[in-house]
């Protein structure tokens, strides 16, 4: 399933606040999960299986660095500017990743 980023949206701080929500399941849920949390959570709170998370305030620009370590070929210190972008802080991991 891909990523989905949504500008401009804040981050609910409940199910009720949420528009992915509707009155007792979350449309956000894929559909095979959806009814393992077909329930109303606690007022103010949200599902434990929520699937929305926030970004980083201030992030930077969000870019494929696997892409580009892939692009470097023979570039001088080619070894030290692989090391730093494999240390970079990860914002949405890979796509089917575990990071």
């Amino acid at each position: 399933m891909a990523d989905l980023i949504i500008r401009g949206m804040e981050m609910p701080k409940s199910c009720a606040d949420c528009p992915m929500f509707d009155e007792s399941w979350c449309m956000a849920l894929p559909m095979k999960r959806w009814r393992e949390a077909n329930h109303r959570p606690p007022k103010g709170e949200r599902l434990p299986a929520c699937p929305i998370l926030p970004l980083q305030e201030e992030h930077g620009r969000l870019i494929d660095a696997d892409a580009l370590m892939a692009q470097l070929g023979e570039t001088e210190y080619k070894g030290a500017i692989k090391r730093v972008l494999s240390q970079a802080p990860t914002i949405i991991p890979a796509e089917g990743g575990t990071e």
